[in-house]
This record gives structure tokens, C-alpha cells and sequence, in this order.
């Protein structure tokens, strides 16, 4: 014979339902109608016996909220690497293709090989064009290294204070 039992947290939340060959006494234990094991963070009701009608939002510890949390800041952190980079008034694209040119670009001034004519470039403000010179893209890596170095600092405070949070709704307020 299979016994179906759902196992439950502290909060009397079911966490996992198992099918065992036999029976179990155990607290924390509740057997389950074969026809009714879809229990799965449902709450019991230990003095009427009966399930919560819909699931529950699972508890999440809150020093695992704290870890999520603070990788929920290092993907925003991460995302800032690809913010626009503000030079005079214009914003210039950072993406991954982006930078290629930029580091592109970058080489060419390093070895003296930049257009002195300039080259023309696509802003993100206004479809504009525009020609950048071999001092403009020293300026965007400057302005890309600046911007990165701002971000990671934000990102090291704003994890400082989710590592120190004492409660769930001060660690609610941190935000990128």
C-alpha cells in the first residue's frame, strides 16, 4: 500500500509531499488522501484539520532575504555597467558593442592613430551625430571608468547597509 504525507515547516506550511510504502507518526507529518496531495504551501489548520484553500507564500528566512537581496543589488550593479555614459550635454551609448568600439577607439588614440578628422557617432539623445576627436574618447573611457567605479561604490554601501538591515522592512527599503 502507498501512504501520501505531507511534511510541514514550522509556520504549518507544506513544504514537500512524499509517497511512502508505510505508515509515519511524526508531528510534522500529515497524511494525505491519495486523491488530494496537490498540498504544496498550503497552510494546515492543526485544530480543525483542515488546508488553507489557496497556497501560501513560502516564509523566506531572513538571512536568506538578506542574500537575495543583495544579489538582487549586484545584478542592478551589473546592469549599470550598460548605463548610457553623460559627456557635454549628449548621452553615448555602453553596451557590449558599445564599449568594443569605445576600446576600439581607446587603441587607436593610445597608438597615435586616431582620425585626426574625428570620427562620426551616433548619440542616444536625439538620433544625433556627432564627431568625437581622439581628447573625446579619452573623455568616454574616463566617463565609463568614473561612472563604474561610482556604481560599485553604490553597490557596496547599499550592501553594507542589507548585511546590517535588523528587519524585514528596513531591508525592503533598500533599493537601487
Amino acid at each position: 500500500m502507498v501512504y501520501y504525507y505531507a511534511t510541514l515547516n514550522a509556520e504549518d506550511l507544506c513544504i514537500g509531499v512524499s509517497m511512502l510504502s508505510g505508515t509515519v507518526e511524526e508531528s510534522n507529518m500529515i497524511l494525505l488522501p491519495e486523491s488530494d496531495t496537490d498540498k504544496m504551501w498550503h497552510k494546515f489548520n492543526r485544530d480543525t484539520g483542515a488546508w488553507s484553500m489557496e497556497p501560501m507564500a513560502p516564509i523566506m528566512p531572513f538571512e536568506t532575504a538578506k542574500q537575495a537581496k543583495i544579489s538582487e543589488l549586484w545584478a542592478a550593479y551589473e546592469q549599470s555597467l550598460f548605463d548610457p555614459i553623460p559627456m557635454n550635454g549628449k548621452l553615448f551609448g555602453n553596451t557590449a558593442t558599445d564599449q568594443k568600439v569605445i576600446d576600439a577607439a581607446d587603441r587607436l588614440v593610445t597608438k597615435g592613430r586616431f582620425p585626426e578628422e574625428g570620427v562620426p557617432w551616433d548619440t542616444l539623445n536625439g538620433e544625433e551625430t556627432v564627431v568625437l576627436y581622439a581628447h573625446d574618447i579619452e573623455a568616454l573611457k574616463d566617463m565609463q571608468t568614473v561612472m563604474m567605479q561610482q556604481n560599485f561604490q553604490r553597490y557596496k554601501t547599499l550592501e553594507a547597509q542589507a548585511k546590517a538591515a535588523a528587519t524585514p522592512e528596513e531591508l525592503a527599503n533598500i533599493t537601487w
